[in-house]
C-alpha cells in the first residue's frame, strides 16, 4: 500500500513533516464513522497537557498524544476512536523512509508511552503494515509496545 497516497496515510505524513525532529511523527484521530476527532505531530508539550492526559507527557509530546489533546480542545468524546499513526525520516541519509512495519505478522505499536495514554482512554491504534492500515485494540496496543520494548526492538523505517 502506499501510504502517501491514502487519504489518512498522506494527511499522517503531511502531520509529521511539520515536525522539527530528525524522525516526525503523525497522527489522526478518527470517530467510527470516520469523521475527524483530532490530529497532532510530535512536538515541545505545553504546560498543563500532562495533567490532561493522566500523565506520560515530558518536553515532548509524541503526535498520538497531541492528537488526543487535539480532541479535547474540540471537547470530543475520544473512548472508541481510531487513531492512525506514521513517522517519516526527515533529515540524513534516510530521508523520506516511513515506518511501515516489514511484514504483515509485525503486528506491534512501538512506543510504552503512548499505548499507556491510548489504553487509558479506550482509543484503537491504527498501525501501517504492507499490506494496509492494521487496527489495534487498546490493550493490545499496550501490550505490543510492552513486548517490544523487552525485546530491545526499534522501529522499522523504509519506502512506501
Amino acid at each position: 500500500m502506499k501510504y502517501s497516497q491514502d487519504p489518512i496515510g498522506a494527511r499522517c505524513l503531511e502531520l509529521a513533516k511539520l515536525s522539527k525532529a530528525k524522525v516526525g511523527f503523525g497522527a489522526v484521530f478518527l470517530d467510527s464513522n470516520g469523521a475527524l476527532l483530532g490530529e497532532g505531530r510530535n512536538r515541545r508539550s505545553r504546560i498543563g497537557e500532562n495533567d490532561i492526559l493522566g500523565g506520560g507527557v515530558d518536553y515532548a509530546a509524541h503526535a498520538e498524544q497531541a492528537a488526543l489533546l487535539d480532541a479535547f480542545e474540540r471537547r470530543t468524546n475520544v473512548a472508541g476512536g481510531k487513531l492512525y499513526v506514521i513517522g517519516v525520516v526527515l533529515r540524513g541519509p534516510r530521508k523520506g523512509l516511513i515506518s511501515v512495519r516489514s511484514s504483515v505478522k509485525d503486528k506491534y505499536f512501538s512506543c510504552v508511552r503512548c499505548a499507556k495514554t491510548l489504553n487509558r482512554f479506550n482509543v484503537s491504534v491504527c498501525i501501517p503494515l504492507p499490506n494496509g492500515w492494521h487496527q489495534l485494540s487498546p490493550a493490545n496496543t499496550l501490550r505490543s509496545a510492552q513486548k517490544f520494548k523487552k525485546l530491545g526492538r526499534r522501529l522499522e523505517f523504509t519506502t512506501n
